[in-house]
């Protein structure tokens, strides 16, 4: 059943005539689209559609490994301004390629072969934090130690510090953490040769699941630091901060992961402030 608010077309939701509607984090306009493909039973079970099974295996990868960034980043999440699903897992794509003995539906994810896909990823369409922060932020880290330090310099209102208007706070939020490579069912040894379209193979695709190489990688907290709040209209001093984890990776399997933001926050008390849902600049700062 299709909802309609305002306008025609403007505020429409859900199916009217074949077709869906629907609205999207970060597009102003009504998504229009038509429901087509092939039902999930069918692909389920057909043995002429094995490669969507594997696309759909992989697919799947992606999006445990994208979901396990967006984990690490998740205190910088407030602040992006689209649905930075896609785009991530549109990256790890280009990771997973890296798997040349792999038979396709069964890649591994190897984001420590080539962390710097994601390296300065940003969060944001609009108000990117370069544009924000026009200054360098110094950083390095270390995976023998599993630390990073990182230096932000004074902030000067139109000097370096460009922000939108509308808020009178801000802060900066910096998070560090350990985004494992992924394999299917866990294990970097697993070994396949099924032949396209046979029902082992139809069992076999529809139970991957991708994990870790090793369950420890569910109990490393990620390390995250907020500043106090500052005025916009006067800035903040310089800041030196060094993040380390608690818990070290079992193997070396991994990928460290530093993000950087800026988020605004709104004035409700003297002495409170709420930040600002959904606005603000964040990217990931360095990788290693």
């Amino acid at each position: 059943m299709a909802k309609m608010k305002g306008n025609p077309g403007d505020g429409l939701r859900g199916s009217l005539g074949g077709l869906s509607y629907y609205k999207m984090r970060g597009v102003e306009e009504t998504i229009v689209r038509e429901p087509g493909g092939a039902s999930k039973e069918k692909v389920e079970k057909d043995p002429n559609l094995h490669m969507i099974r594997r696309n759909n295996a992989e697919f799947s990868g992606r999006s445990t490994a994208g979901k396990w960034i967006r984990k690490v980043i998740q205190a910088q999440l407030p602040m992006a301004d689209y649905n930075i699903s896609g785009p991530l897992a549109s990256l790890l794509k280009v990771v997973q390629k890296l798997d040349s003995l792999g038979d396709k539906g069964k890649r591994t994810i190897p984001l420590s072969a080539n962390p710097l896909v994601i390296k300065g990823f940003s969060l944001n369409k609009k108000n990117l934090f370069d544009s924000v922060v026009r200054s360098p932020v110094d950083y390095a880290i270390s995976r023998e130690t599993g630390s990073a330090r990182v230096q932000v310099p004074a902030l000067t209102p139109a000097i370096n510090l460009f922000t939108p208007d509308h808020y009178a706070m801000f802060r900066l939020v910096i998070a560090w953490g350990v985004v494992p490579d992924f394999y299917p069912d866990g294990r970097k040894d697993q070994t396949y040769n099924i032949s396209p379209g046979t029902v082992p193979e139809m069992t076999f695709y529809d139970k991957i699941r991708y994990y870790p190489s090793h369950q420890a990688y569910d109990n490393i907290p990620t390390e995250e630091f907020r500043s106090d709040w500052y005025p916009v209209s006067k800035g903040a001093p310089a800041m030196d901060r060094e993040l380390t984890l608690r818990v070290f990776p079992p193997d070396t399997d991994f990928t460290l992961v530093l993000s950087i933001g800026i988020c605004y926050g709104i004035m409700e008390a003297a002495d409170y402030v709420r930040q600002a849902p959904y606005v603000g600049s964040a990217k990931i700062l360095a990788v290693g």
